[in-house]
């Protein structure tokens, strides 16, 4: 087995840390397989508490995140996170600034092909409009970030939240 350090990058684009290693086996560097997806992850912040939206469909359908999705063709990162909000909370928001790289590696098993998903992390705040679910989320809430173990998070969400709180709070 080869075993891949995933960098992560902070906002000034230096590395951060690294992530676990995720075994590799050597016949799977020569099996095609999809490309990464790029995508964008956006806390939206408003009077001290996050948006979240509770998955609708998978994957993580049932569990609670911070607004996401893919970024289309053409489209810029920054274009995608205010569409993503749009469509999933209803809002519109500023985006404050870029956060951290996320990536999200779901190895194979069995049949399945596994995911791959490099995530822009955006921190934004709130503009305008009343929250109501759409697209993919089943609920929305704002939620204090002293409450967020009481949601079934997507596992791995609560530090970049925390980073986006820091950075929305910088910003002020």
């Amino acid at each position: 087995m080869i075993k891949a350090i995933l960098p992560l990058a902070d906002a000034s684009g230096m590395l951060a840390g690294m992530t676990d290693a995720i075994a590799i086996p050597p016949e799977a560097l020569h099996t095609p397989r999809p490309k990464p997806v790029l995508g964008v992850s956006v806390c939206v912040w408003r009077d001290g508490k996050v948006l979240l939206i509770e998955r609708g469909n998978p994957p993580a359908r049932g569990l609670w995140t911070p607004v996401g999705g893919r970024v289309e063709w053409g489209e810029t990162l920054e274009a995608a996170a205010r569409r993503e909000v749009h469509e999933e909370a209803a809002i519109a928001c500023d985006i404050v600034g870029f956060s951290q790289v996320r990536e999200m590696i779901e190895p194979e098993s069995g049949a399945a092909s596994g995911h791959h998903v490099v995530l822009a992390v955006f921190a934004a705040r709130w503009v305008a409009g009343d929250i109501a679910a759409g697209d993919d989320a089943s609920a929305v809430a704002w939620v204090d970030p002293t409450a967020l173990t009481d949601y079934a998070l997507v596992p791995g969400v609560i530090p970049y939240i925390e980073a986006t709180r820091r950075l929305i709070e910088d910003m002020a």
